[in-house]
């Protein structure tokens, strides 16, 4: 951690954090928060303010709206004219002069403001006794009789709630009961308003509400009235809305908080729920823009911090450059050592306690890197005589067991061949008295080839069995090719097989057993050819490559033959393992044997119907050993 390092350089700093850079960034985070809760409660005041402004406009008018209204209800001439209609049949009612007088007072009424759509007289029965527009949609199409219900339950002028026509624009319906002079109800007086044309000038006013703010009005079913500052009427139309304000309102709630609006932004907005209109009002405007303001406070408080950071690292650098540079030197260059980095010298100069010190530890550094090599050299020298000693151990063992495997398996072989020999010289002399075409003759025959096959499977059980006796000399390889190929010249005479040889010119010969040598290449090109079939290719390649001054010569025997399945692959190696039908699954584990006597290794790739590569690898003679 930076407050406990114990680089001095970096101790000075913290300190000087903790005195200085620390108490200014706890005094400047509380200063931006303070200015921002008095920005955030003045804002809130003024949103409010603004709210309670058009709930204000909103109430006014509609009181002279609903006074109207109540106005048209007392008039005796509209008296009359319901009474009229009440005593007098349909013919009779309208041959008076009632009708068109209504109608009159009617469009004066409407002409004192542009909020009315129409003005209405309707019966009790619902029939309409005075219009001044008796064929429009929200007459002939629109049931009032929920109002008029209102309106017969109080006796007083009442307001229905705001619903939307097809033509996009939303409308109201005001209504009052007209009395006889006894208190009876023979009618009502019905306005309808044309809300979007009354109230969208009136939330248009967004004095106060900057560039981002907005008020609105939201139905119950919480649809947006009101024109929007950020959506066409085409995109409120049929859309429910659901913010955290909304949803307040609807609830019936008051207040006004910090919530995200219908567009997804961040905004301070004040909310009432306004039961006598059946509506909710918001009042809205954007965080970031009352927030703007902290951008400049913000910027100056971050400006002022990082230049008392940036004075206080100045100084910590300039202090441990004058007094701790030296000494964090020889630290570093300690630990690096220490690290197993023997090569770090300290650069110093003069003749002060500090250069004495840097000239003793690179004389320590280098007597001490001196002394690490030496071990290491003698740690490969004995890693390398115990890797010997461990091989040497390892083929003691396996001469140990195999020796003990020979004798037992010498000693069954000995006891079994006698009675082969016996049963053999016994079908021999059987096999005389038989006609060659005789069926005896078959089964005779196939006595004496399992007999030869057990003698072979002995023979070889004997060859794995004992422990080999290596004759070694120098044996050139193309010569140990020539006399394997030489060896194996009746099978290959039998059949089609293509052999070809890419022998280089500069491989050196080998330090082995030629005899057995030539027993594994036989082996393993026989194996080969019997793969083929009677007719395919078999490629026999050497080369050469210098490793660490050894010739490491390989030569891969590649066949196209059926391949080996990859469960078979993992077998190969084992004693009496063999897909053959006449094998006795031990000439590979021979061949691998044989190898590893000589210090080889042999390994094998094959691919299912593709063919395989068999591929010996052996180490180059350099000197007679």
């Amino acid at each position: 951690m930076l407050f406990i390092d114990k680089k001095i350089s970096r101790r000075l700093f913290s300190g000087l954090l903790l005195v200085a850079v620390v108490p200014i960034c706890i005094m400047d985070y509380g200063i931006y928060k303070i200015v921002q809760k008095v920005v955030l409660r003045s804002a809130c005041t003024q949103i409010e303010t603004v709210k309670m402004d058009h709930e204000h406009h909103l109430s006014i008018w509609f009181k002279e709206l609903l006074n109207d209204i109540r106005i048209i209800s007392q008039l005796p001439c509209i008296r009359e004219l319901c009474g009229t209609h009440k005593l007098m049949g349909e013919n009779d009612f309208a041959k008076t002069h009632l009708p068109d007088l209504a109608k009159e007072i009617l469009i004066m009424t409407r002409a004192k403001s542009p909020s009315y759509k129409s003005m209405n007289i309707f019966s009790t029965s619902g029939e309409i006794l005075a219009s001044t527009d008796p064929h429009s949609d929200e007459i002939l199409n629109f049931d009032h009789q929920a109002l008029f219900d209102a309106a017969l339950k109080t006796g007083e002028p009442v307001l229905g709630p705001a619903h939307q026509h097809s033509d996009q624009m939303w409308y109201m319906s005001l209504a009052a009961p007209i009395k006889t002079q006894e208190g009876e109800i023979i009618a009502y007086a019905l306005a309808v308003l044309d809300a979007s044309a009354t109230l969208d000038p009136n939330m248009k006013d967004r004095f106060g509400l900057g560039k981002t703010g907005e008020a609105y009005v939201v139905s119950r079913n919480r649809q947006i009235i009101t024109e929007s500052r950020f959506l066409s009427r085409s995109e409120t139309v049929d859309r429910v809305f659901s913010t955290e304000g909304i949803d307040m309102a609807i609830a019936g709630k008051r207040g006004t908080g910090i919530y995200t609006n219908y567009m997804g932004r961040k905004v301070i907005g004040s909310y009432t729920w306004l039961p006598q209109y059946n509506w909710a009002i918001l009042v809205e405007m954007g965080e970031d823009e009352i927030l703007s303001p902290m951008k400049t406070i913000r910027t100056a408080l971050i400006l002022t911090t990082a230049a008392v950071g940036v004075l206080s690292l100045l100084l910590a650098l300039f202090m441990s450059r004058r007094v701790s540079l030296p000494i964090i030197r020889v630290a570093e260059a300690s630990h690096e050592i220490s690290e197993g980095h023997f090569e770090q010298r300290i650069p110093y100069s003069g003749t002060d306690e500090i250069a004495v010190l840097s000239r003793n530890f690179n004389s320590m550094a280098e007597k001490l890197a001196n002394m690490i090599t030496s071990l290491r050299h003698k740690e490969a020298s004995l890693q390398k005589a115990y890797e010997e000693l461990l091989e040497i151990q390892q083929q003691l063992i396996q001469s140990e067991k195999m020796a003990a495997v020979g004798e037992l398996v010498t000693s069954v072989v000995h006891e079994m061949r006698n009675p082969l020999s016996s049963v053999k010289l016994n079908l021999q002399i059987i096999g005389r008295t038989l006609e060659k075409k005789d069926l005896l003759a078959e089964h005779y025959q196939i006595a004496i080839d399992q007999v030869s096959q057990l003698e072979k499977m002995f023979t070889d059980l004997l060859n794995y069995s004992k422990p080999f006796n290596l004759q070694k000399g120098l044996v050139s390889i193309d010569r140990l090719v020539d006399e394997s190929l030489l060896q194996l010249q009746s099978l290959i005479s039998c059949r089609a097989t293509t052999i070809s040889r890419k022998l280089g010119d500069n491989l050196p010969p080998l330090w082995a057993d030629a005899d057995k040598m030539r027993q594994v290449l036989v082996n393993v090109v026989k194996n080969a050819i019997e793969a083929t079939g009677q007719e395919g290719s078999i490629e026999i390649t050497g080369h050469v490559k210098n490793h660490n001054g050894k010739n490491l010569i390989t030569i891969a025997v590649t066949d196209n033959g059926t391949g080996i399945s990859s469960q078979d692959l993992k077998r190969i190696f084992q004693p009496f393992f063999t897909t053959k039908k006449k094998g006795t699954g031990l000439g590979l584990p021979i061949v691998k044997k044989i190898m590893e006597a000589h210090g080889y290794k042999i390994s094998v790739s094959s691919e299912e119907a593709k063919g395989t590569v068999v591929r010996l690898k052996m180490q180059g003679a350099e000197t007679h050993e």
